[in-house]
C-alpha cells in the first residue's frame, strides 16, 4: 500500500502567512507586558558597556568600571549585543531595549513555525509553537541572551534539515555562528549539537538505519507493504 502526503502550506486558511501571523501575535503579547522586560539590573550594565565600546571603537581587555579591582583582566564577550542595546536606548529611551525581546521572540517563533511546517500540519505546528512559547517567558528580559533565540532556532533547523537530506550543512551557518559567539556565550550549545550531528550520521551509516526524506517537490512518499 502506498501513502502519499503533501507538506502543508505556510499560510493560514485566510491566506495570511502563518509564520508572520505567529510573529505578530508574539510581538503584541510581549509588548503588552513590557514592564516585566526590564526586570534584570544587568540591562543597565550592558547599556553602559555599549556606550564605552561605541565611544572608543574598541573592545577592552581590562576592567575599566570596577571600584575594587580596576585593571583586572576582562573581555566583554557579549560586546556585539551591547553595541545594539546602547544606541537603541539613546534613540528611544527604555522603549529601545524593550523592543529587543519583543522582536526576538517574534522572529524566533516565526522561524520555528516555518521549520515545523515542513513536517507537520498547521494545527499541530501551532500546538508545538504554543508549547515552546510557554517555556520562554522566564527568559524574556532585555539582556543579550534574548538576541540569540532566533539564531539558535535557525541553527538547529538548518542542521536538522541537512541531516534529513543527508547533505553537508550550508556554509552560511559559519557566519551565523560567528554572530552568535559575539552576542552571548550560549553558542557552545550550538557547537555541541553540530558536533553530535556527524556522529549520529556515522552511527546511522554503521547500523544501516534508513530514513525517509522529502524529495525536491516537497512531497513525502511513504511506502509500506500490507497483507490486509
Amino acid at each position: 500500500m502506498a501513502v502519499t502526503a503533501s507538506l502543508p502550506a505556510a499560510k493560514s486558511r485566510f491566506g495570511v502567512s502563518l509564520p508572520l501571523l505567529v510573529a505578530l501575535v508574539a510581538f503584541i503579547a510581549v509588548l503588552a507586558n513590557a514592564s516585566g522586560l526590564l526586570g534584570d539590573p544587568d540591562t543597565y550594565w550592558h547599556i553602559v558597556v555599549g556606550h564605552w565600546l561605541l565611544a572608543h571603537h574598541a573592545v577592552p581587555h581590562a576592567d575599566i568600571f570596577s571600584n575594587s579591582k580596576p585593571g583586572a583582566p576582562w573581555v566583554p564577550h557579549e560586546w556585539l549585543a551591547e553595541t545594539i542595546f546602547a544606541p537603541l536606548y539613546d534613540g528611544w529611551g527604555w522603549n529601545g531595549p524593550v523592543l529587543i525581546p519583543a522582536l526576538s521572540l517574534a522572529a524566533t517563533l516565526a522561524i520555528l513555525t516555518r521549520a515545523l511546517l515542513r513536517w507537520l500540519e498547521p494545527v499541530h505546528v501551532l500546538a508545538a509553537v504554543a508549547a515552546a512559547s510557554g517555556l520562554i517567558p522566564a527568559h524574556l528580559l532585555a539582556r543579550p541572551h534574548i538576541l540569540t533565540l532566533p539564531i539558535m532556532v535557525l541553527w538547529f533547523a538548518a542542521l536538522v534539515e541537512a541531516r534529513e537530506r543527508n547533505r553537508v550543512p550550508p556554509l552560511w551557518l559559519a557566519a551565523l555562528m560567528t554572530v552568535w559567539a559575539n552576542l552571548y556565550g550560549g553558542y557552545v550549545l550550538g557547537l555541541a549539537f553540530a558536533a553530535k550531528s556527524p556522529a549520529a550520521t556515522l552511527m546511522d551509516h554503521l547500523t544501516g538505519w534508513n530514513r525517509v526524506y522529502a524529495d525536491d517537490t516537497a512531497v513525502i512518499h511513504v511506502r509500506a507493504d500490507s497483507t490486509c
